[in-house]
């Protein structure tokens, strides 16, 4: 699907990214060469341990990425990243087995017909303010929804269990990773969970930084400035009185010529 991702993020804007339907679209994968890009990365951002940073990346070796983050890239920096290769998975047919369930009695859902965790999350709000419902009955029913749609959306589908190797030796093992594949020796075994399935994780995880990426936008663009992100948030700078607030290398000047927000 190379060229027809390379048009669709020529085609990206801000308002577009704001259509549901535009998101069903976003269901690939493609290899870049970043060259600044903002993108996801993994690496040792405090030489003790490794985490993942949203920042300008530039590499020589091509790297692949989700569809979601390079939508991302593109509205944070104005142009798409370079791909090189792009694939598009499609779902096809309907899952045999599925029928209706009733969670905790309280709660309706036909997974043939309806959108399973669209339809835990919003039950999680009603469940709040539900007045048939006593508040312990409303923080029961709430709390077990948060955790359903929490570990059941993400959780499952990176399930990897790791266990010392039977014979307590190293033992062979394969490893894949983007373009590269290798085989090498390890002490643990890991196994993948009943639901493990890296690729419907992977845009889980890349759509949360594309919301992120949106939010950023929005605050920018009416001249805004954040403090940080953190998975599913971002800290505005602000005041309750508004107005720019001071801050080392800001783009505006207090009445005493200091530089502020």
């Amino acid at each position: 699907a190379t060229n027809a991702v390379r048009r669709q993020l020529d085609t990206v804007t801000l308002e577009s990214v704001f259509d549901p339907q535009f998101w069903k679209g976003l269901t690939f994968f493609a290899l870049v060469q970043p060259r600044g890009d903002i993108l996801p990365v993994r690496t040792l951002y405090n030489d003790r341990s490794t985490n993942i940073g949203v920042n300008p990346l530039t590499s020589t070796q091509a790297i692949w990425f989700a569809g979601p983050d390079l939508v991302a890239a593109t509205l944070l920096t104005g142009r798409p990243p370079k791909i090189l290769r792009a694939i598009r998975v499609i779902p096809r047919g309907l899952q045999p087995g599925l029928k209706p369930v009733n969670l905790r009695g309280m709660v309706e859902i036909d997974p043939r017909i309806q959108d399973f965790y669209k339809t835990v999350v919003e039950a999680r709000a009603q469940a709040k303010i539900d007045p048939r419902l006593t508040q312990s009955e409303r923080d029961g029913l709430a709390g077990f929804l948060k955790i359903l749609a929490n570990a059941g959306s993400y959780g499952l589908f990176v399930e990897v269990n790791a266990r010392p190797s039977a014979t307590g030796r190293r033992t062979p093992v394969a490893v894949f990773s983007g373009e590269s594949a290798f085989h090498t020796t390890a002490t643990v075994e890991e196994t993948p969970g009943t639901w493990y399935y890296p690729v419907l994780a992977s845009w889980i995880t890349s759509g949360g930084r594309l919301l992120l990426a949106m939010l950023e936008r929005l605050v920018t663009d009416a001249g805004g400035s954040y403090l940080f992100c953190d998975t599913d948030s971002m800290a505005v700078v602000a005041s309750q009185t508004g107005g720019p607030i001071p801050c080392p290398g800001g783009s505006h000047r207090l009445a005493d010529e200091r530089q502020a927000v």
